[in-house]
């Protein structure tokens, strides 16, 4: 699959300046990612593609005796991680750190191993709440947003009833950090609130599920 940089205005210096990284790699390594602007209440719109080196065990990188293995990845991951060191503003982290921050990419590919392939994600910051139902396992969770496993989709269906609601928008809002003019950052603020764990004997519960479906 050709691949090539996406550019946005958001995007900051150094890295607006530089040319875009442009490459032909194996389409095992080109995933669905959800980032936030992809998400909306109760709703999840056509994802992106990004280039995850995960080769089914693994992420491999610069380093990795693996990585060979796969000359379009190994052409292009050499490229950006040349590009990375070149400009990043510390030595603190090498790409593959950068990408793997605290392991949080490598946990949604163990996690989909043993747990059912439907999870619940909603939007870190914004002055409202979005969150949806991802279930395509291969789908990569971006770091805008925080992501849960649900067992069933009835769970599933009453957690995005209860986020999306605008009384919780409004309850959660004593605990969020303000901008210049609203308030912001979700976060984890969303379970200081005495949100119940899922019953489906519980008819509020299993009426609040269906209202989510």
């Amino acid at each position: 699959i050709h691949v090539r940089s996406r550019r946005t205005a958001k995007e900051k210096p150094p890295w607006k300046t530089l040319p875009a990284v442009d490459s032909t790699i194996e389409a095992s390594f080109v995933l669905p990612v959800h980032l936030g602007d992809t998400i909306l209440p109760f709703r999840a719109l056509a994802p992106l593609r990004g280039v995850i080196p995960w080769d089914g065990r693994r992420l491999l990188h610069g380093g990795h005796e693996l990585l060979g293995r796969y000359p379009g990845l190994n052409a292009w991951w050499t490229q950006a991680e040349a590009v990375w060191t070149k400009h990043r503003s510390s030595e603190r982290l090498t790409l593959i750190e950068q990408f793997d921050y605290r392991s949080k990419l490598r946990d949604q590919f163990l996690a989909n191993g043993t747990c059912p392939p439907m999870r619940v994600v909603y939007s870190t910051s914004g002055m409202y709440m979005a969150s949806a139902i991802i279930t395509d396992f291969t789908a990569v969770i971006d770091c805008k947003l925080y992501w849960a496993t649900c067992p069933t989709a009835e769970e599933a269906h009453y957690l995005c009833a209860v986020l999306n609601s605008d009384r919780l928008t409004l309850a959660v809002r004593a605990y969020q950090s303000r901008g210049e003019h609203n308030p912001r950052d979700f976060h984890m603020y969303v379970w200081q609130l005495p949100i119940p764990a899922f019953d489906p004997s519980h008819s509020l519960h299993a009426a609040l599920a269906k209202l989510g479906a």
